[in-house]
């Protein structure tokens, strides 16, 4: 089982930008929140392999009293964990456990990831 904190994540709202010749890619803020993550990520590289089924719990913990909607946190968070190669691909998650926590400054997102027992 693995623990961590990451940063707190932005909405899939602003995850993405359209480019001037009408492609697409990830806001800077995204790219901040995923190259933020990874660091803190990095030394769990590889604790999951590809046949590995997964239970995702994330309590989202905002940084202030601003509404949001728990469900548009999830994928920036999800693939911040896939790109730091926690494990090879989101798909391998079997049960996802979203919930609202605490306000703290600066927000953040609580991840712990177990394998199921086969």
């Amino acid at each position: 089982m693995i623990m961590v904190e990451l940063p707190w994540p932005p909405s899939v709202n602003h995850l993405y930008s359209r480019t001037r010749v009408g492609g697409i890619m990830l806001t800077k803020k995204a790219r901040e929140h995923r190259c933020s993550a990874m660091i803190i990520l990095n030394q769990y590289s590889g604790a999951f392999d590809a046949k590995a089924r997964l239970v995702v719990e994330i309590i989202f913990c905002a940084p202030n009293r601003r509404k949001y909607d728990l469900d548009n946190r999830i994928k920036s968070t999800l693939d911040s964990l896939e790109c730091s190669k926690m494990f090879p691909n989101d798909e391998q998650i079997d049960k996802l456990i979203v919930s609202r926590g605490e306000i703290i400054k600066n927000g953040s997102s609580l991840v712990t990831i177990r394998e199921i027992n086969g």
